[in-house]
């Protein structure tokens, strides 16, 4: 798992901005299959890119993974 220091400090490019963002009132039971999504993504290998594109579920912006987990 990358560090917040080295998500931040890549070598191959400038980040601009970032955020940590926290759910308030989530029930455990949305928790857990949050949980569960992100595990089974996470086993694809997916890969990070630049493009807000919702039909590529190969490559993902970093927000457009956080707007797929929730929206499931």
């Amino acid at each position: 798992c990358e560090s917040l220091k080295d998500f931040f400090e890549p070598k191959d490019e400038e980040i601009k901005s970032g955020g940590i963002l926290k759910i308030n009132n989530l029930v455990k039971k949305s928790q857990i299959k949050i949980i569960k999504q992100i595990n089974e993504i996470s086993k694809k290998n997916l890969k990070f890119d630049t493009n807000f594109e919702n039909f590529d579920d190969n490559n993902f912006y970093c927000s457009e993974f956080v707007c797929k987990i929730l929206k499931k």
